[in-house]
């Protein structure tokens, strides 16, 4: 059932985006969770956020609730929401996200006699922007578990243009902002965060308010092309697998020809770039895939591999770091200590929303509120014991270790899975040696159809 009275968020004495000590105090460890839970983070273009003024931040919406916990740590500005209206529904949830500055907006699917409510919320959302705090809206209204844009929603625009109206000469903005998760459901997988160039709405006024349909358009096709050209955008439903894949096994070589580092940003470029030369299907890619998977080998593995030179060095420093932790007490101690301060690392927490949770859209966000949720017993609870039994000092050592581990226990946890798939690679060769000449074979064809030179 929808919640009773809208006005609760629209009369209510202290308004949502008013400072509150709690959220002030909440929101730096939800951001160092949300750090914490993927492997690089990479933000680009951070200037093009407006230091002044008031602005609409507008994300491709590809991950639920991770979306939006990903804005938080953009700016450190408190930042209103807006997002679908059923999960209000109930008091207990309504009263948490409106702690969590995040108001209700309601969809055609919720009822057509429920959009009239979305007056109040526009009104509210206007006041948001008016008192110089960023408004989050997804772009797209809905999300999708695909590297695609959808088309965007009006709702935005409208409030833009009612917005600038009452701000008059002082400029509204909005930022588009592209999210390109590595892997979707993956924890500790790689993030890119693209901050595009701001898009001011005052150019379209005098259209809007002559032809506010118009107006809307002009301003949502301008966002579009802001929003496209900072994320990874296949558009071709028909191919889009033969096209994401491709982007995995034709990455080395765009990287080469382009001259972009082997990092996480330099992945995506490569990605975005393949993805934009390959106008056709590459059923090259598909085979290239089911070979794969018939050998148990990861894609990326198979396609940008590790040099012999690299994986034995890896492993030779691997073994000699568990060396010196048998062999030397000291370092066994440390390294048991770090990993006892946050051995969640450890926990296939994933495969828990895999089983139960149909929407894939949600695995990665409950998997979060799963690892979050025993954070915030077993961090306080590992540091008191220490503090209890050997004083305050090693009780602030404790928590230290513990974000150090949280912080970049992920990309350990990464780094040991590739150490793994990599050796299993190189048993392919040895074991299946025709099937990877014919990978081999496939990759340069792939690369081909990329029009890589």
């Amino acid at each position: 059932m929808a919640f009773r009275n809208i006005s609760y968020f629209c009369n209510m004495k202290k308004k949502i985006q008013d400072f509150d000590l709690f959220y002030f105090f909440l929101r730096p460890i939800i951001e160092t969770s949300v750090r914490c839970h993927y492997g690089n983070v990479t933000f680009k273009g951070k200037k093009n956020l407006p230091a002044q003024g008031p602005y609409i931040i507008a994300p491709c919406h590809q991950s639920a609730m991770m979306d939006p916990l990903i804005v938080l740590m953009l700016t450190p500005k408190p930042v209103v929401f807006l997002c679908r209206s059923d999960i209000f529904e109930k008091p207990t949830a309504r009263k948490m996200l409106t702690f969590l500055k995040i108001l209700p907006v309601y969809r055609i699917r919720d009822g057509r006699e429920k959009l009239s409510k979305n007056e109040q919320i526009f009104e509210a959302s206007q006041d948001v922007l008016l008192s110089n705090v960023p408004l989050c809206l997804m772009a797209e209204g809905t999300h999708s578990h695909h590297h695609r844009m959808l088309p965007l929603v009006k709702g935005m625009f409208r409030i833009a243009g009612e917005t600038q109206k009452k701000l008059g000469d002082t400029p509204l903005k909005i930022v588009p902002i592209g999210l390109d998760y590595e892997e979707f459901e993956r924890p500790f997988s790689d993030l890119v965060v693209n901050i595009g160039e701001p898009i001011d709405v005052q150019p379209f006024m005098d259209t809007y308010n002559e032809n506010e349909a118009v107006g809307l358009n002009q301003m949502r096709d301008s966002l579009t092309q802001g929003l496209h050209s900072q994320m990874l955008d296949i558009q071709d439903k028909e191919h889009y697998e033969e096209i994401l894949y491709a982007c995995d096994i034709a990455n080395r070589a765009m990287r080469k020809a382009k001259h972009l580092r082997n990092n996480n940003f330099g992945r995506y470029a490569s990605r975005k770039a393949i993805s934009e030369t390959l106008t056709e299907g590459c059923p090259e890619a598909l085979e290239y895939d089911q070979l794969c998977q018939s050998m148990k080998l990861r894609r990326k593995v198979a396609a940008d591999g590790w040099s012999l030179g690299k994986l034995l060095f890896c492993t030779l420093l691997t073994i000699a770091v568990i060396v010196a932790a048998i062999m030397m007490p000291t370092v066994g101690k440390v390294l048991l200590f770090l990993l006892a301060s946050y051995p969640i690392l450890w926990i296939p927490t994933h495969f828990i929303p895999e089983r139960i949770i149909k929407d894939t859209q949600f695995r990665s966000s409950i998997d979060y509120a799963i690892r979050f949720g025993i954070s915030l017993i077993y961090l306080p609870l590992f540091c008191i014991l220490w503090w209890c039994a050997c004083g305050w000092l090693v009780g602030i050592a404790a928590f230290a270790a513990s974000i150090f581990t949280a912080w970049y226990g992920g990309r350990l946890v990464n780094y040991l899975k590739s150490l793994g798939n990599q050796w299993h690679y190189q048993w392919c060769k040895l074991t299946k040696k025709a099937n990877i000449n014919k990978l081999q074979q496939l990759q340069q064809e792939v690369v081909k159809k990329c029009n890589i030179q």
